[in-house]
């Protein structure tokens, strides 16, 4: 007992002489130049509003893809709203600030999540689905949009597209992703129900021209369906790289799945020697959607479906391989304080830290909006925001907020977009969040040496303990007399853990290998 006391002691002195250090860290706070508050909601018909895919404008201008029910049709529509800077509604956009764009007879628009990106020429291109009066089904959509925020009548004619992927007239297809190339080809992703039930489904490519038909050069007919792995397949991502291949990203049977296909629609089997790579976590996992880095790596990003959804990330190498150099063999999974998390939205930053979007259920019950990020090294960055991430309200109350759409602006502010859940599927608005980041020494979690993974807050502490950890690892508790009083498996995130049976004192946080941290209870 004496030798471990004294052991005990010998830690804590060497403790007590680190010469502590703490990274110069960002919080993020609402940005009140945008809309007073940093905060907006607004509507477009004012009944089921929601909000998706959002991109910054070189001139600092949010443009934002939604979805609507017109009152007048009873059909849903596609909603496109652009804001100035100071969060007001841009009348120089369609004359109103917003276009609402006819998705033929829509009645419903659960699982849609339409995007937008800017064309070199600086117009407009959204993906999503429609339902043409011609059809029994969904078709793909696609449509393009002038700088003024009008259809542009040289893209197919009248500005939209509707692509039936089956030519059957009666096999639904959705498009949830899209990337533009620097001749203003577009290439849209998503997924078509080749059966009869919901499961029987593969992933969809779609390849249009500038002109707004679809390109032949694409498999002789400009689209074509992948199913490499045989299971329900549902694409979420595409992403040009920059000698041309494509990179398609998803869900397929319970796991994530990446493909790499040349401009043909032919397999590329230089990456991972079968052109695709089954992505496989502790649990079944749902992709949000990928990047490309600027040294041609690949970032995928989701959440697990367990009931704490869990954010996980994985980087993938241009051959196809699991980067070693991230995470844990290429993979990271990390946790929030909510109750649990769904991811929507990834975005790979010019330093290739990477953006992960989404909302999280509080303790206190609602939804807020989330944004985490991952440093290059593949373990949550404590720079962002102290703990990684940031949530943050639109509303006040227990409300669900569900963000959908992510953007960094040049100056490193961040656009969140979205949907505030007054009462589901009858009074729906849309959210918008710009967050500013704000240079700050203090944290609120304890001073620890500069090479210790795990910080603890607050301390002292009274009756909970919050740990922030980028590892996962096993660590106990030592008393003053250097006794064991708790064990704690630490993972990834920051997590609660009752200390309200410990006495007061001093006590020491000890990760076995890595070192250990003082703290106190009062």
């Amino acid at each position: 007992m004496k030798k471990h006391a004294f052991s005990f002691l010998v830690v804590l002195l060497q403790l007590l002489v680190f010469n502590f250090s703490q990274a110069q860290v960002h919080t993020y706070i609402p940005d009140s130049t945008f809309d007073g508050d940093g905060r907006k909601n607004f509507n477009f018909f004012n009944n089921i509003d929601r909000l998706y895919g959002v991109v910054v404008q070189q001139d600092g201008k949010p443009v934002m893809a939604g979805l609507s029910r017109n009152p007048s049709s009873g059909f849903f529509e596609l909603c496109v709203t652009r804001l100035l800077i100071n969060g007001d509604l841009d009348t120089t956009f369609n004359g109103t600030g917003t276009n609402c764009i006819s998705m033929g007879v829509q009645g419903s628009i659960g699982g849609m999540t339409p995007k937008i990106k800017i064309a070199p020429d600086g117009k407009f291109v959204l993906v999503n689905s429609g339902f043409p009066a011609s059809s029994a089904a969904e078709d793909i959509m696609v449509c393009r949009l002038d700088t003024n925020g009008v259809l542009d009548p040289t893209f197919n004619g009248a500005g939209v597209l509707f692509v039936d992927m089956t030519n059957t007239n009666n096999r639904p297809d959705r498009a949830n992703d899209l990337d533009i190339g620097s001749d203003g080809s577009i290439w849209a992703a998503g997924v078509t129900r080749t059966g009869g039930t919901p499961l029987e489904n593969e992933f969809a490519v779609v390849k249009v021209a500038p002109n707004g038909q679809l390109d032949l050069s694409f498999n002789g007919t400009g689209k074509k369906l992948f199913n490499p792995t045989g299971f329900a397949e549902f694409g979420r991502g595409i992403r040009i790289q920059s000698d041309g291949k494509i990179v398609l990203g998803g869900d397929a049977g319970g796991d994530m799945h990446v493909l790499r296909f040349d401009s043909t629609g032919v397999l590329d089997n230089t990456f991972n020697g079968t052109g695709s790579l089954n992505v496989v976590f502790q649990s079944f996992s749902d992709m949000a959607e990928l990047g490309i880095d600027s040294l041609g790596r690949i970032v995928v990003a989701g959440n697990l479906t367990t009931s704490t959804g869990d954010v996980v990330t994985a980087r993938i190498l241009p051959n196809g391989t699991f980067d070693t150099n991230y995470g844990t063999n290429g993979k990271y999974t990390f946790g929030t304080t909510g109750t649990s998390n769904i991811i929507t939205q990834v975005h790979v930053q010019p330093d290739m830290k990477i953006l992960i979007g989404g909302y999280s259920t509080t303790v206190a019950g609602g939804q807020d909006f989330l944004v985490a990020r991952v440093d290059t090294s593949g373990v949550i960055d404590l720079t962002f925001n102290v703990q990684g991430y940031v949530t943050q309200s639109v509303l006040n109350g227990a409300v669900n907020e569900e963000c959908n759409g992510l953007a960094l602006m040049g100056d490193g502010r961040i656009l969140l977009t979205g949907t505030l859940v007054l009462n589901s599927a009858i009074n729906e608005d849309v959210g918008v969040v710009r967050l500013l980041p704000v240079i700050t020494s203090g944290t609120g979690f304890e001073e620890s040496a500069s090479d210790f993974p795990v910080r603890v807050g607050p301390n002292p502490f009274r009756d909970e303990l919050s740990i922030l950890s980028q590892i996962e690892s096993d660590a106990v508790l030592l008393d003053a007399t250097g006794k064991v009083v708790m064990k704690i498996a630490i993972r990834p995130g920051v997590h609660r853990f009752d200390a309200s049976s410990l006495s007061s004192g001093m006590y020491l946080l000890h990760l076995p290998g890595r070192g250990s941290q003082k703290i106190i209870k009062k």
